[in-house]
């Protein structure tokens, strides 16, 4: 079933040593149309990887997520928002030695102008 999917996939991105691959299954968690606790937990613990790529494609994953599934939309946006003020997020990655809250603001910049965007067109 998808659940059992979805739990191999965390489990993969929490064990796996290669930046690239945990990208990987990053997308493939913000592309699923089967969101969970578990996705969405993973996710945000990405958030604060030693990578910025991961970062990135964490923070990218939970605006698609929110752009798909509009039921979590209000959840993931406001859990974004609220980050960039949380001193937590500080947390600079090894290699831009970028705080995780920018790349927060990247997803919720995602988020919000992707959905302002579809907004417009159906005006």
């Amino acid at each position: 079933s998808s659940g059992v999917i979805t739990t191999t996939l965390c489990n993969l991105f929490r064990e796996c040593a290669s930046w690239n691959t945990r990208c990987d299954l990053a997308q493939i968690l913000g592309q699923s149309n089967q969101t969970d606790d578990a996705s969405l937990a993973t996710l945000w613990q990405g958030l604060f990887d030693n990578d910025n790529d991961v970062r990135r494609a964490c923070a990218q994953a939970q605006a698609q997520i929110g752009k798909k599934q509009s039921a979590l939309r209000p959840l993931i946006e406001k859990r974004l928002a609220d980050a960039i003020y949380d001193p937590g997020f500080e947390v600079r990655d090894n290699f831009e030695k970028r705080p995780a809250y920018d790349y927060v603001y990247e997803g919720l910049w995602s988020l919000v102008v992707s959905s302002d965007q579809s907004h417009l067109e159906q005006a």
